[in-house]
């Protein structure tokens, strides 16, 4: 999920049974939060697959980034 009025680093949250995750965008790898193994690995799967549409809908709600990547 993509949300408006964020930060850097460019990033997507991932929610799984109660819990939430942040996705670097770029490095592809955990920003902040934590899931169990298997669930971690399947989104980090599915953020990589869809990596350049993510980074887009990131950057189209979060304007004021752009000029700071």
């Amino acid at each position: 999920m993509c949300y408006s009025g964020e930060h850097l680093p460019p990033h997507v949250h991932v929610f799984c049974n109660g819990k939430e995750v942040l996705i670097d965008l770029v490095k592809l790898n955990v920003y902040a939060g934590s899931l169990p193994p298997r669930p971690l690995k399947k989104a980090i799967q599915l953020v990589a697959e869809h990596q350049a549409d993510l980074m887009f809908l990131f950057l189209e709600l979060n304007t004021h980034l752009r000029k700071k990547l």
